[in-house]
Formats: C-alpha cells, sequence, structure tokens
C-alpha cells in the first residue's frame, strides 16, 4: 500500500520536499570543488594521471578523501573535469572567431585573432596545457575518450573554417584543412612548450608585449601568405 507521503501518521510522519541548501553551504560545495580541481590540475600535470592517487589529490586540496567521490564519483571523472572547462571556453572561442570569411582581409584578422586567444589560453591555464600537451601523445583509453568528446570539437571548428575559406575562393584548394588546422595548433604549443626554455636561454618570453606580438605576427604571416589565393587567379574563378 503507497501512503501520502505528506500525510502526517504521528512521530514517523514524513517530511515534505527538502529545502534548498543554504547559502553557506552551497558556497562550502563549491569551494571543495574548485579546490579539488585546483589540486587535480596541479599534480595531473606535474606527476601525470597513472602516477596521481586519489589520497594524493584529497591531500592536495586539503579535504576528505571521500569527497573526490562525493564530487565527482572518482579520479577519472575529475580528471575530464579539470579539460572539460578549458575545453569548452576555447570551442566558444573558436565557434566566435572562425567565422566564415567575406575577404581577404578578414581572412587574415580572424587567423590572427584565433592566435592571439590560443596564446592567451595557453599563458593563462598553463597546468591544463602541459596535460594536454602531454597526455594527447599517450595511447590510453580514457585520455583518448576525454579528447574525442572535449578538444576534438575544438580542432573540427579549425578544420571547418578553411574548408569554408576554400569554398568561397579565399584559401587555396590544394591545401589540406585538417593539415593546415594541426599546423596552426602545433606552432602555437611548439612556441608555449619552448617558453621556459627561450626564457632561459634566449632571454625571450611570451609574457613581453613585443615578442608575443611578434610570434603571432610571424605565425599570421606565414599561414595567411601561404594560404591565401592568389589575386589573379581568384580574379580569374570570378569571371
Amino acid at each position: 500500500m503507497v501512503t501520502n507521503p505528506r500525510k502526517k501518521s504521528g512521530k514517523g510522519a514524513a517530511r515534505g520536499p527538502s529545502k534548498a541548501p543554504r547559502p553557506a553551504k552551497r558556497q562550502k560545495t563549491e569551494g571543495t570543488r574548485e579546490a579539488l580541481i585546483a589540486a587535480a590540475k596541479k599534480l595531473f600535470s606535474e606527476k601525470g594521471y597513472d602516477a596521481t592517487s586519489v589520497k594524493d589529490l584529497s591531500n592536495e586540496a586539503g579535504v576528505n578523501i571521500s569527497l573526490v567521490s562525493y564530487h565527482f564519483g572518482g579520479k577519472e571523472n575529475l580528471y575530464q573535469a579539470c579539460l572539460q572547462e578549458f575545453a569548452e571556453s576555447k570551442l566558444a572561442a573558436a565557434e566566435r572567431i572562425l567565422k566564415p570569411p567575406s575577404s581577404r582581409e578578414e581572412f587574415k584578422v580572424r587567423i590572427r585573432m584565433f592566435v592571439e586567444e590560443l596564446i592567451r589560453s595557453c599563458e593563462a591555464e598553463p597546468e591544463v596545457t602541459k596535460i594536454i600537451d602531454r597526455d594527447i601523445h599517450l595511447s590510453k583509453a580514457i585520455t583518448e575518450r576525454i579528447f574525442r568528446e572535449t578538444f576534438l570539437y575544438v580542432y573540427e571548428t579549425s578544420v571547418e573554417f578553411f574548408r569554408t575559406s576554400q569554398k568561397l575562393g579565399i584559401m587555396q584548394t590544394g591545401f589540406d584543412p585538417l593539415i593546415v588546422a594541426s599546423l596552426l595548433f602545433g606552432s602555437v604549443m611548439h612556441l608555449n612548450r619552448m617558453e621556459g626554455l627561450s626564457q632561459k636561454i634566449l632571454g625571450r618570453s611570451l609574457r613581453d608585449a613585443a615578442h608575443r606580438a611578434a610570434a603571432i605576427d610571424h605565425i599570421q604571416t606565414i599561414f595567411v601568405n601561404s594560404l591565401l589565393m592568389p589575386i589573379a587567379d581568384r580574379q580569374r574563378g570570378e569571371a
């Protein structure tokens, strides 16, 4: 027999709907999640996924070990959470910046804006960037799944930008959009990977405004000059 949960029946009467968490409790919960994610970014970037235990994560965050499962369901989901927000913000930026260009000049501007965004994001999230750069080369099921569910969409957005630019007669058709997108991402990741060595040995850093601008100029110029359809060819195509 099913009873009405709202009907009182003495001492054992069922309670009504539970109240929403109090602001202080909600803030504490959010603070715990943030602490675990910050700890995970630090340890996963320094030690790698396999060498980092749940106990390591809880100790670094300064919380009870059971809270890793409570908030994330385990280490794997926490690893994904470290990358998820970063990937989503990059996808939003790619979709905002890499819209179909209407001219050669717009093609140049959008390439530059995207390179600036990639460099800025690497600088803002060095730990996540290190995780991506290292783990993308590992043949691990967890890593492959997470990258397919997150960063693959960012890459596909850039591929579609180059493919559309070809259809619009702005970019030369002899280039493979997949390879072009890989080279663009690779150029920025290599700059970031070499940042420490460049700063120590060459005295140059992307944090220096002049060097940063020069690096972006070089990438933009190399890609744009190579990819753009020659004006004469485009005029013949429009004739």
